[in-house]
């Protein structure tokens, strides 16, 4: 059985893949280490949808549902445009690590 990442790596995973392309990061916000948490994280769509994206992704068998359509899922009831796509994404392939 795989042990799944904790919500602390996923933060970390998330900063790392999607704040550093993010069109409203903070001035300076380059030069953030991944472990270190934004201000703006707050208002960010992605990690205030997190804990739900977390707890669909987990909790789904990987015997009785295909990753597809657990992508599928996650897309249709936490989209709210491209970033969120980018973040379950980011998700779906850190749980397939």
């Amino acid at each position: 059985m795989n042990r799944l990442p904790t919500r602390a790596t996923v933060r970390r995973f998330l900063r790392a893949a999607l704040c550093a392309k993010c069109p409203r990061r903070l001035p300076g916000a380059t030069s953030w280490r991944p472990d270190s948490p934004r201000p703006c994280e707050r208002r960010c769509c992605v990690f205030v949808r997190l804990p739900a994206i977390w707890r669909i992704a987990t909790a789904a068998d990987p015997m009785l549902t295909s990753r597809r359509r657990l992508r599928g899922r996650l897309v249709r009831q936490l989209d709210t445009g491209r970033r969120s796509r980018a973040a379950i994404d980011a998700i779906m392939q850190l749980l397939r690590a």
